[in-house]
């Protein structure tokens, strides 16, 4: 007697149905432009410049694999604005090192 709870004779692969070209299409995310965004946002938040040049890159990057013209411009538009807007903000906006720029270096502390 087998103790094998599995059927064997049920058990069957489960065929998922071909996709068109179109559909495939409609399914791939723009990594680049996902990069884009993230790397923009913690630029400015973080005021890391060199996350916001990361951000022109992957901006660039979204535009050269883009499929078809018409496709999305306004999230394009968009990448493309804060990108710019990060580098604008990290060059010409205040001056103040953020506290997790500030290297502890040396071992002093001014608490002593």
């Amino acid at each position: 007697m087998n103790k094998d709870p599995r059927r064997q004779a049920t058990a069957g692969f489960e065929m998922h149905p071909q996709l068109s070209q179109q559909e495939r299409e409609a399914q791939n995310l723009d990594v680049w432009s996902l990069l884009c965004f993230l790397s923009a946002f913690m630029g400015i938040f973080l005021k890391y410049r060199v996350l916001v040049w990361v951000s022109l890159v992957c901006c660039c990057a979204s535009l050269a694999n883009m499929k078809t013209a018409d496709s999305g411009l306004r999230a394009m538009t968009s990448s493309v604005t804060l990108s710019v807007m990060g580098l604008f903000m990290a060059y010409l906006g205040s001056h103040q090192i953020p506290l997790l720029l500030v290297p502890v270096i040396g071992g002093k502390s001014d608490s002593c």
